[in-house]
Parts: structure tokens; sequence; C-alpha cells
């Protein structure tokens, strides 16, 4: 009873020293990559706001290498419509958020976003067009756009997918001990500084009138 005791306190640490190992090496790939920055642009439609948005740098080699290798990218968007007002608060009139998941297709070699959208260069993400609801009178100066974007390298739930990566010899028993840390919450508490974001702004413009 003794040995089995002594050996379970032994394969507890060994499978605590490979999520904390796992967590060392994903803080630092976070660390280490480009600052991402966010772009926008919009007009006005009759009763709508047309935004596009665009990411870079959010997803460097080292983090699609994680994606390629199992891991899902997960962006949560947020985009407001502003409206500008002199001598007081600004007013926020609508708005949208979403999350969107980038994730790889091993057969074709290929990223993809939510499994719909493929995408050709994930450094530089260009987003679908988004409609904000728009019942004002159009003027150029007065509404802007913010938009806020933040990709999640890992979560508590992909760490158990990423404990199986290191130690080829490990045991299926060792992979279901680092899920059962994981679940307790050993490794979320990690996991939530392994995100960065970026945000940006962008004025409305009005549609160039056709010429006849």
């Amino acid at each position: 009873m003794a040995r089995l005791a002594r050996d379970d306190v032994l394969r507890y640490r060994k499978v605590t020293g490979l999520l904390v190992a796992i967590c060392v090496a994903l803080y630092s790939l976070v660390l280490l990559a480009a600052a991402p920055s966010l772009q926008c642009s919009a007009v006005f439609g009759p009763t709508r706001v047309l935004v596009n948005v665009q990411l870079r740098d959010f997803f460097d080699p080292d983090l699609l290498r994680l994606v390629r290798l199992g891991l899902e990218g997960h962006l949560y968007l947020d985009i407001n419509l502003v409206q500008h007002r002199r001598f007081w608060f600004d007013e926020t009139i609508s708005g949208r958020s979403m999350e969107l998941t980038l994730s790889y297709v091993k057969s074709d070699d290929s990223f993809w976003l939510d499994q719909q959208i493929q995408v050709e260069d994930p450094s530089r993400l260009e987003l679908e067009r988004f409609a904000l609801s728009f019942d004002r009178t159009p003027e150029e100066g007065r509404y802007r756009i913010e938009a806020k974007a933040t990709l999640q390298v890992v979560t508590g739930a992909s760490l158990s997918k990423a404990a199986g990566w290191l130690g080829p010899g490990s045991s299926s028993e060792e992979r279901s001990g680092a899920r059962s840390l994981i679940a307790e919450g050993l490794a979320n508490t990690v996991a939530g500084d392994l995100s960065h974001s970026a945000s940006g702004s962008c004025p409305i413009k009005t549609r160039p009138k056709e010429s006849r």
C-alpha cells in the first residue's frame, strides 16, 4: 500500500510537471509574439452601418504550429457604433459581440474560421463584413466604430490535448490524470493569461454618390 501511494505521488508530480511545462512554453510564445493590431473601415447604408475588420499578427508561426497540432484559436470580437456628443458622454447606439474559431484541417493543410470560411493567411485575417443597425441621419464626423478583438491562445479544456504532446511514452492513465487536474482548475488560472488583444476605431463614411 505504501508503495502504491508513493507511485501515485510520483505520477501526480509528473503530470503536474507536464502541465507547468506546457503553460510556461505557451506563455513564452505569447510574450515573444509580434504585437497584434486591429484595423477597421465603415460606411453608412440606408438603415445600417457596414463594417470591415482586419486583424494582423494575432497568429504568429509558433501559435499556428499549436493550431496545427490540434488546439483551436478562439477570437472574441466586439464592435460598437458610437455617436459623439459635445459637452456630454458619447453614446453607444448599437453593437455586436461574437466568437470566431480558427481550426486546422490536416487532410488539405488548410485553416478555417468556424469551419466555414477558409483562411489563406491567418496572420492577416480579413473578417466577413458586419452590419450594425442605424436609424439616424448619416453625418460624417459624428459617428465612429470602436472594435476590440481578443485571441484566447489556449483554454483549460485544450490543455488536456497539449498534455499528451509531452513525453511520447506517457500512458493513458497519466493523460487521464492531466485532464482531471485541468478539470479541477489548476490550469484554468494560468490559461486566463494566455491571451492577447487589440482594439481600434474608425470614422464612418458616407457612400460616394454615383455620377450620372
